[in-house]
């Protein structure tokens, strides 16, 4: 019991499914009711579910046996009354017990859950907050915030139904994955559900209604229902968002067609023309593998944000989440004095454009070419400068007071600084012995690193390495070199190993997490995955779902993650159990950009599948801090600012 209850997984084969039917993990909370059969739905459930706005009431562990209400006197109730399942419901008590005290109730909206969305987007526990006719109509649908989407009377391992409780709409589904599909795809009438509460509670005037959204929650047409609670039992809740429209004349399937220049053209979004009564993964997979994409094509055209086409203009704005595009290349992302600065390729000859656009460029490779910074306040360009004949830029770091060091591709190291303009103007080109693959800044010196050797420029203090050198990074008090190989050195500032920190082949960055002495995290594109590493204890503390070409520490114990497959996750290291939290994802299809949000929480685990192939233009070349927003760039242009995503 205690493997396949307390990690949540299914029994396996041979294991007795009636002993996980009679143990529960049931809510202490004793007007909500929920009960879980494993300890990470009851961990989750105490977390996410808002106890203290729709079920506010005392706390009392209750017997974990199904049917069994009892609350006091429980190990005595347990010994006396279920005998035959003692040791697996007092391990339950236990659990609930420790559960219970160390978890409290979070706000998603702090951290992971809120983070994106679109405009028309209305909080189920908004709504609880004031009395009125629209608390009445959501509560008849979703009572307490919930939705039973399984029958647990047929509900089994063979025969696995979801359904959607939604009126005017009842349809089935054999997998979670079609049911998710169904959630974020279809859209449902919202004049159904008054048509069901006025059948049970007397007629209502649909017009005064809408009237009521509109001038409540500004919603006037279409918009997502978040905060409700997808209620399994047998697996910990889902969250996904319902989209609902005031436009009775539309058929509830939404028919996802984008029109593109006159030419129809099927998004990852849909799930096709036709009006389905089931679909499953087979549909998703059918979507995805439609067309082929011509990689090549770069420079994106527009913006489909969580499946709405965003105007045709540079700059947009969509509630919380601003975009940018450059119509550019994008190699870089810092703030330097305040300023946030994307560097980029500059325009690239016809001649030369099939050979370096679409894929990632060799760091031991020298060319000369344009570069262009542009300086920004949130989605508007300050400033833009143009550097012919030196190569794109590379790297590029804050150095004294308004002015940065930048390496660009022809392998030189040079210093800029902002005038008052706003404009990047050299001051100097930096000597070195040969081109520079990279560099750092550590306690006020120059590091530079040309293929196996390692130079400070100010003490001339060399060191050289067996492979190719490809990262280099710092701590307060060490430099992180990472090689060819995989191989991780920890240095002090006379070149000499301090620390050992295990890395493998594959390995493309190591960075320090701030604030947190002694934790690293180490990135693998071979694995396609990443880890949090603690030296002083050397142990992994998470392993995380993705490499990544970048990493922020949010807070102590939680970390933002951008990855090369175009993904933007949120990981948790010191919770238990660790989750992560896929936010933003990207994919490219023609010369349209799709982003897609999610508050859906995965379980982090330690059977991570193999890299996939991945598009290069939607590789997230840096994510930074401003102020206390987020900005992020993707390879192919495109800037993303979260509005208040440090809290």
């Amino acid at each position: 019991m205690q493997d396949s209850r307390k990690r949540g997984r299914k029994p396996r084969e041979g294991e007795k499914m009636d002993r996980v039917d009679v143990v529960c993990f049931k809510c202490p909370y004793s007007a909500c009711g929920l009960q879980y059969q494993s300890s990470l739905g009851y961990k989750r459930h105490l977390m996410y579910y808002k106890h203290s706005i729709f079920t506010p009431s005392n706390k009392k562990i209750v017997c974990g046996y199904m049917d069994c209400t009892a609350t006091e006197n429980l190990r005595e109730h347990i010994t006396r009354e279920h005998m035959a399942d003692a040791a697996e419901l007092l391990e339950a008590y236990e659990i609930m017990i420790k559960v219970g005290e160390e978890t409290e109730e979070v706000s998603t909206a702090g951290l992971i859950g809120d983070i994106v969305h679109d405009e028309g987007l209305l909080d189920i526990s908004k709504v609880m907050t004031e009395d009125g006719i629209v608390k009445e109509i959501l509560l008849s649908i979703f009572p307490k915030g919930v939705t039973h989407i399984i029958d647990m009377d047929t509900f089994s391992e063979s025969n696995q139904i979801f359904y959607c409780r939604i009126p005017g709409c009842g349809r089935q589904f054999k997998s979670l994955m079609a049911y998710k599909y169904h959630c974020g795809k279809f859209t449902h009438l919202f004049k159904s559900i008054i048509d069901d509460y006025t059948e049970k509670n007397g007629p209502l005037d649909y017009e005064e209604i809408k009237g009521i959204f509109k001038k409540k929650f500004n919603l006037e047409n279409r918009f997502l229902l978040e905060g409700i609670s997808h209620h399994l039992m047998r697996m910990p809740d889902q969250h996904y968002n319902f989209i609902f429209t005031f436009d009775d004349t539309q058929l509830g399937h939404e028919k996802r067609r984008i029109k593109k220049k006159g030419v129809d053209m099927i998004s990852e979004y849909s799930i096709g023309s036709e009006d389905r009564h089931d679909y499953d993964e087979d549909d998703v997979k059918r979507v995805r593998e439609e067309e082929p994409d011509d990689k090549s094509h770069f420079k994106i055209d527009s913006i489909v944000f969580n499946g709405r086409q965003l105007p045709h203009v540079q700059s947009c704005e969509q509630g919380r989440v601003a975009f940018l595009n450059l119509y550019l290349e994008a190699m870089l992302l810092a703030v330097v004095e305040d300023h946030v600065i994307v560097g980029t390729k500059g325009e690239v000859d016809e001649d030369d454009e099939h050979q370096e656009i679409g894929k990632p460029h060799n760091i031991f490779t020298f060319s000369s070419g344009s570069a262009v910074f542009f300086v920004l306040a949130k989605n508007k360009i300050l400033s833009e400068t143009t550097f012919e004949g030196y190569g794109f830029p590379r790297k590029l770091m804050p150095h004294k007071q308004k002015t940065m060091l930048v390496l660009f591709n022809d392998g030189a190291l040079r210093e800029l600084s902002i005038n008052a303009d706003l404009k990047l103007e050299i001051v100097q080109v930096i000597k070195t012995k040969a081109q520079v693959v990279s560099f750092t800044i550590f306690q006020g010196d120059i590091i530079v690193c040309s293929h196996r050797m390692l130079i400070n420029l100010s003490s001339k203090k060399e060191r050289a390495f067996e492979s190719p050198i490809i990262s280099l990074e710092t701590t307060n008090d060490s430099i992180i070199v990472v090689d060819s190989n995989g191989r991780t050195c920890c240095i002090n500032s006379l070149f000499e190993d301090v620390a050992a920190i295990p890395s493998k082949v594959g390995t493309n960055v190591v960075t320090w997490l701030d604030e947190e002495p002694g934790l690293f995290f180490i990135s693998n594109s071979l694995y396609g995955m990443g880890r949090v590493y603690s030296a002083a204890t050397n142990s992994t503390l998470l392993i995380s779902p993705h490499a990544c070409t970048h990493v922020i520490l949010i807070k102590p114990g939680f970390i933002a993650s951008s990855g090369l497959d175009g993904s933007f996750c949120v990981s948790s290291y010191r919770t238990d159990p660790k989750v992560y939290m896929k936010v933003l994802r990207t994919e490219i299809r023609g010369d349209e950009l799709f982003i897609a949000t999610s508050e859906e929480e995965h379980a982090l685990t330690e059977n991570v599948q193999p890299i996939c192939s991945h598009d290069y233009r939607v590789t997230i070349q840096g994510i930074v801090k401003h102020n206390r927003n987020l900005v992020a760039v993707l390879a192919c242009g495109i800037v993303i600012i979260i509005d208040n995503f440090f809290i």
